[in-house]
């Protein structure tokens, strides 16, 4: 059975905190995924490293869709989203990070009492479907905050987006 099956019932998606290390299926995942996504990127991972995850639960196995940290970014704080990416598992699925934004803002809601704390920053030319998708659950562009930045050898400008 393919993993998109079980991805659009609801009943089974998950949404947790994981630190990496403490999963070796999970590990793989993430390590896998993430040069796929980013490709000169870094992976901030080690024991100490906390993920919120979004994973789904099929008869042989639970899979992660989509995966951020927060905080761990130089110009944002400890509610900054970075990192946010699907994993490969995940590649063939639409909607699965809006759904992760959206369950993450619930969490933040019920824990934090408000999702308006989260903020993220973006170079909206390489992640444009992860830009629509801000949009779509209620980010908004703060422009006294968004920077220019030298980014795989040219000059982008990097977008600071904020929770309405």
């Amino acid at each position: 059975m393919s993993i998109e099956k079980y991805a659009m019932d609801l009943k089974n998606i998950d949404f947790r905190k994981y630190y990496f290390g403490t999963n070796d299926f999970y590990d793989k995942q993430l390590l896998e995924s993430f040069p796929v996504r980013f490709p000169e990127g870094k992976l901030n991972c080690n024991t100490q490293s906390l993920f919120y995850i979004m994973t789904c639960k099929t008869p042989s196995n639970i899979y992660i869709l989509c995966c951020c940290q927060l905080g761990g970014n130089i110009r944002g704080n400890e509610h900054t989203i970075w990192n946010l990416f699907k994993t490969l598992e995940a590649s063939n699925l639409t909607g699965i990070c809006k759904l992760f934004i959206s369950l993450l803002s619930l969490y933040y809601n019920k824990k934090i009492k408000t999702d308006k704390l989260l903020n993220l920053f973006i170079i909206q030319k390489y992640s444009m479907a992860a830009y629509k998708s801000y949009i779509k659950c209620g980010f908004y562009i703060d422009h006294k905050k968004s920077f220019w930045l030298n980014y795989r050898g040219d000059k982008e400008y990097a977008i600071h987006m904020i929770k309405n």
